[in-house]
């Protein structure tokens, strides 16, 4: 699979080999340790010893996009996926979002975000614009469906991205 999937953490060993664990044979994994400390470093070093994913330390907690720009610099494949690392990732998940990215038209891919209970999880908005604001400031989002800040995936101009295709 032509898929590299950059996982970001911080201080989190567990959740972090669970969603390593959960990747389809076949991606590239780039585990960036964001400034851990050295103990859940070296157990995230053995971890991607193990399955075969490529460790990324960064001495200093770089945040998040500094965090997945280094990790996107260790990524080799044409399709990549940026990560939290808290995801657990379904079968067929990585295949349905590097299919959406052959349409040229698309330039990322978001899927549907599930709670552990199962919930809908996905995140949606619209950027602030004075119309926008003039409306919830007033109340006439209400009324006024398509000027809400909080938007169905479908009509949002943001999604949340705890895994993001790209």
């Amino acid at each position: 699979m032509d898929v590299s999937v950059v996982v970001l953490t911080w201080e989190d060993f567990e959740r972090t080999q669970g969603c390593v664990r959960s990747l389809p044979d076949g991606v590239e994994v780039v585990v960036v340790d964001n400034g851990s400390a050295e103990a859940i470093g070296d157990k995230l070093r053995a971890m991607c010893a193990e399955t075969g994913a490529t460790y990324v330390r960064s001495p200093v907690n770089l945040g998040y996009a500094k965090g997945m720009n280094l990790g996107v610099r260790h990524a080799t494949r044409p399709v990549v996926v940026l990560s939290n690392n808290d995801i657990v990732v379904h079968p067929g998940a990585v295949e349905r979002l590097a299919a959406r990215l052959a349409d040229p038209a698309v330039g990322a891919a978001f899927p549907g975000v599930r709670g552990a209970d199962g919930s809908d999880q996905t995140a949606a908005g619209r950027f602030l614009t004075i119309p926008v604001g003039l409306a919830h400031a007033t109340g006439l989002s209400l009324l006024l469906r398509g000027l809400r800040i909080v938007a169905t995936p479908e009509r949002g101009d943001w999604l949340s991205g705890p895994f993001v295709a790209i």
